[in-house]
């Protein structure tokens, strides 16, 4: 479908950038460890050079490293792979794996001229198509080939994975490309395995939650929500989402408690009335907190929400066979009547499955007078789930949260004297971004450095991690319409596979942040005033606008924390 969106006059570009008619391969920015901290437009007005012969990147162990080849032909190229040999004997236990990074439209979206980021504002060369129209590199498929036509970008991903129990030193492959249409070329790929060693992400210090909305996923699979073939589906939603240390379980205790998705979100506790009395089933929720954390989520819970996102205030339940929706308003009797009732039943269950210490109650943007309504409520019905608040929102409602998550476009950065204030209470502090700010962000079309330093701020100021609306919100058709209520790329961070999640450029760089702070956070245990860390967090956090910084930042400040640990 992207063919038909490209008009032709674009060649033009590629044309003057190559340097030769034949097939051209580079490494973008000549650099391996930084050739994936940048997205390559379809149509590049530059191309740095062919690629070296040898590919060098140093990792640790336990960790995962990625970077990229791109291919450019002026003829069209069928069925193009990558191959991988010689990291398959028993002494060389790297694993080295190959996506291609596939094209999307650029959509502007109308919340852009309100509250979200603004197409001009953030993107810049890493996109192609002078508006006629743009089209960005973001899904990462796990095609066995692609065909690539005259004139055309192709970029091929390249992920290594190093085993926690390998043995340091180098490590030597080859990685061939070939194509009918193309001349076969092969790249000596070298792995330098460093001493110091990542912890599993199940015992990560960084605290992720991005929000997944379990619906979306059956909607965009084709399957019930809730069918056996969904609790497959989600299977594998939680196995990526482990990967990269998602500490949270976001579950539903009513329905919808927000209105602005494509997919709505269900409750997973069904509600009953019987004209005079509530009564609850929590069977769809048990389920789905016990499959998240068997495949590694968690292992704590948000239950949204007390709460709506935009009122009225709403709730739903069963009565004599009919699903009911109620208005409410905030604080009235009937609002109280309803969640009295919910949260001292809920809090129950809560006790009897031993969930109770790991579960909050979860708002998203109120403010506080609405905060201490709710709060009122909780400390007369459970004083405990009043000490269990999560908000993401604005400063004024950090004193009710035990984990509260700062807007960055407002609050960033938080004074460290009430982020350490807050760590000795034992309560948890993220940070999070949406629509805006136009920088650091993780939009489809943000510079894609910036998903790879926003651990660093996180681990710059003192904070747990990071919070994310929203992981898989997507809209009805992604490949034409690739937003739903926000600018793109706000409502998700992963794409539908054909049988589950498929990565992007922005998740698999922010898991590298992740990684990156795992290392910052071991040389804070071993040596807390080791030389070279402030350093190294200054240099990852410069210039939060991608379109400015240097692409070394990143790959240096690692590199410094490394050399700490192996001298520590």
């Amino acid at each position: 479908m992207i063919d038909a969106l490209e008009p032709a006059w674009l060649d033009k570009w590629v044309r003057r950038a190559m340097p030769t008619e034949d097939t051209t391969v580079w490494l973008p920015g000549g650099v391996f460890d930084t050739s994936g901290l940048l997205r390559v437009p379809r149509h590049p007005r530059e191309i740095d050079a062919t690629a070296p012969d040898r590919l060098t990147t140093t990792a640790v162990r336990n960790e995962r490293r990625s970077g990229q080849l791109v291919v450019v032909s002026a003829l069209p190229i069928e069925g193009l792979h990558a191959d991988v040999s010689g990291f398959e004997d028993e002494l060389s236990p790297v694993d080295v794996s190959i996506r291609y990074v596939e094209y999307l439209p650029i959509v502007r979206a109308s919340s852009e001229y309100s509250f979200s980021a603004v197409i001009e504002q953030v993107a810049d060369t890493e996109i192609s198509g002078a508006r006629a129209p743009d089209l960005v590199g973001d899904p990462l498929r796990s095609w066995e080939q692609v065909d690539v036509p005259a004139y055309r970008a192709q970029p091929i991903w390249i992920t290594i994975d190093v085993p926690a129990d390998a043995s340091p030193g180098s490590y030597t492959g080859e990685i061939r490309l070939d194509g009918d249409g193309m001349g076969a070329e092969t790249f000596t790929l070298t792995v330098e395995v460093a001493t110091p060693r990542l912890p599993d992400p199940a015992n990560y210090a960084f605290h992720l939650d991005v929000w997944a909305n379990p619906n979306a996923i059956a909607d965009q699979h084709d399957v019930s929500p809730w069918s056996e073939s969904h609790w497959g589906l989600l299977e594998r939603y939680f196995g990526d989402l482990a990967g990269h240390a998602q500490g949270m379980i976001l579950t539903t205790i009513c329905d919808q408690p927000w209105q602005q998705t494509a997919s709505p979100f269900d409750s997973m506790v069904r509600w009953e009335f019987d004209g005079d009395a509530f009564s609850f089933d929590y069977d769809i929720f048990d389920r789905y907190v016990e499959t998240a954390r068997e495949h590694g989520v968690g292992p704590d819970i948000a239950a949204y929400s007390i709460l709506s996102f935009n009122p009225p205030e709403r709730v739903s339940y069963w009565q004599n066979g009919e699903l009911i929706e109620e208005e409410l308003q905030l604080g009235s009797n009937r609002w109280r009547e309803c969640w009295t009732a919910f949260l001292g039943d809920f809090q129950d269950h809560l006790i009897a499955r031993g969930w109770l210490e790991d579960t909050y109650l979860a708002v998203d943007e109120r403010d506080d007078e609405d905060m201490e309504i709710v709060r009122s409520l909780l400390e007369t019905v459970t004083p405990e789930l009043a000490e269990r608040i999560q908000i993401a929102g604005s400063l004024d409602t950090e004193p009710f949260a035990a984990d509260f998550s700062a807007n960055y476009t407002n609050e960033m950065p938080l004074d460290s004297s009430l982020v350490h204030e807050r760590a000795a209470a034992g309560k948890r502090t993220t940070f999070y971004t949406a629509g805006r700010p136009n920088h650091p962000n993780c939009l489809a079309f943000s510079p894609a450095v910036e998903a790879r330093m926003l651990p660093w701020i996180v681990a710059g100021n003192d904070l747990d991690g990071y919070l994310r609306w929203a992981y898989c919100s997507w809209p009805r058709d992604l490949h034409r319409n690739p937003i739903h209520n926000y600018v793109q790329g706000d409502e998700y961070l992963i794409y539908p596979g054909e049988t589950g999640p498929d990565s992007s450029i922005r998740w698999e760089l922010l898991g590298a942040g992740i990684q990156d702070f795992e290392l910052v956070n071991l040389l804070r245990e071993r040596t807390p005033d080791a030389t070279g860390l402030k350093v190294a967090l200054e240099l990852a956090t410069r210039d939060v606008d991608g379109r400015q910084k240097d692409l070394a930042d990143i790959p240096q400040a690692r590199q410094l924390v490394i050399e700490a640990l192996q001298s520590a």
